[in-house]
């Protein structure tokens, strides 16, 4: 019977341990494909404050608060977890930690999810907070983490049988290709670099407590793109370093048209770490048509500023700075035209018509049986008075048709009356005649 060589027996452990490392290492990866979540969660009514983490776990906290480590928006990143949800259903991934529990609050309760029998997760979705009283599931409000940070296992009985048989053969063969890499500055590594990831909402009417999750979305603008100058440090005169365009409705993470068109996302970078000052132009544009705009900053965490009406000030670190911007539509107001003021008429006053006044005749004597014709008397005619100047009075106007009609009637009596009178005067002449 022939023996197994002693250095086959100590390959066939490297090679076993080196396939138990790969799955340690590589495990946590496969659960990022599943539809979630991997845990029943556990209601918790109405808690006050941030969850707790037990001894060993570090807590991350993502809200609007001030004193919260990150913002809520959907790409915010802090500690090596990132977040992404459409208001109510969570998705996250972690990167160089395992995520031991989750607090999902929304409403007045809260959902816990609780991976310590998994010992940890990097990846899980559709998390949500407990249905309100109504059966909805309400927005969330804030997510919890407790988080432990991943250390690679290293096997010690691996290190002394694989370096004396690798180094001798590797190094004549790797020196030389590796020594010139080596010359001039080195290329930045992920961790000397970041991203600077704008949210853009449009809401339908914006004041100074008005929240990310409090904008009304306005989908008017669905289309139409807003520039957003990056400036290194805190000079906003000179040129900026970078552009980033956010198009209303464009979702640069790949999640659809949120917000009726009223919401957009854009990544800029990577950029080295530092400060930065990133600035609206306040124009929203779209083949040639422009919309003025109203601009809001709305900074997060404890490493952002808001610089005036339009920037926010950002101190760099690995991985994504989330900045917020709200937005209104500018006001067009309309002015009536001028109207001109009508020309008064003067009104007419009335002229009052002369009104001639009426005489009386005075009967002739009556003469005696023993007149001649010579003696006979001359009726008089009546001579009309002169007419005086009407007076100037709203009474003198009002009468005036009342003088018409009665002057009218005189002028008849008038003329009866003489004729009478002429006949009175002619009879008792006729009479001295036939009796002569």
């Amino acid at each position: 019977m022939s023996r197994v060589p002693f250095r086959a027996i100590r390959v066939s452990f490297a090679l076993i341990a080196s396939l138990a490392l790969t799955a340690l290492a590589f495990g946590p990866m496969a659960l990022a494909s599943h539809q979630g979540p991997l845990v029943s969660p556990t209601v918790i009514v109405n808690p006050t404050g941030p969850a707790s983490c037990p001894s060993g776990q570090t807590a991350i906290r993502f809200g609007e608060d001030a004193d919260d480590d990150a913002p809520l928006a959907s790409g915010s990143s802090f500690g090596g977890v990132t977040i992404s949800h459409d208001g109510t259903t969570l998705s996250f991934t972690a990167s160089g930690v395992l995520v031991m529990s989750v607090t999902v609050k929304g409403g007045q309760d809260a959902n816990v999810y609780n991976y310590a029998s998994l010992d940890g997760v990097d990846h899980d979705n559709n998390l949500v907070s407990p249905e309100n009283t109504g059966g909805n599931i309400p927005e969330i409000s804030h997510i919890d983490f407790c988080v432990v940070t991943v250390v690679p296992e290293v096997t010690p009985e691996i290190t002394p049988e694989i370096t004396p048989e690798i180094t001798p053969e590797i190094t004549p063969e790797i020196t030389p290709e590796i020594t010139p890499a080596a010359t001039g500055t080195p290329a930045a590594t992920p961790e000397q670099e970041g991203d600077i990831e704008i949210h853009k909402r449009l809401c339908v009417d914006v004041n100074e407590e008005t929240t990310a999750l409090g904008c009304q979305p306005d989908g008017s603008l669905v289309g139409y793109s807003i520039d957003f100058e990056v400036f290194a440090g805190t000079d906003t005169t000179v040129a900026p370093i970078d552009v980033i365009t956010v198009t209303l409705g464009d979702n640069d993470l790949g999640q659809g048209n949120l917000a009726a068109g009223g919401f957009g996302i854009r990544v800029g970078g990577p950029y080295a770490l530092g400060t930065y000052t990133v600035c609206e132009v306040p124009v929203a544009y779209d083949n040639g048509d422009t919309v003025d705009l109203l601009a809001f900053p709305r900074p997060a965490g404890v490493n952002q500023t808001a610089v005036g009406d339009l920037c926010i000030q950002v101190e760099l670190t690995p991985g994504r700075a989330v900045l917020t911007f709200l937005d209104e539509r500018v006001a067009v107001e309309v002015t009536p035209a001028p109207t001109g003021t009508p020309a008064m008429t003067p009104t007419p006053t009335p002229t009052p018509a002369d009104t001639p006044t009426p005489f009386v005749p005075t009967p002739a004597p009556t003469g005696t049986p023993g007149m001649t014709p010579a003696d006979t008397p001359t009726p008089l005619v009546p001579t009309p008075a002169p007419t005086g100047t009407p007076p100037d009075t709203a009474e003198a106007a009002s009468s005036d048709g009342q003088g018409s009609a009665l002057s009218g009637s005189l002028f008849l009596l008038l003329i009866v009356g003489s004729i009478a009178a002429m006949w009175m005067v002619m009879r008792p002449m006729r009479q001295v005649r036939q009796r002569r």
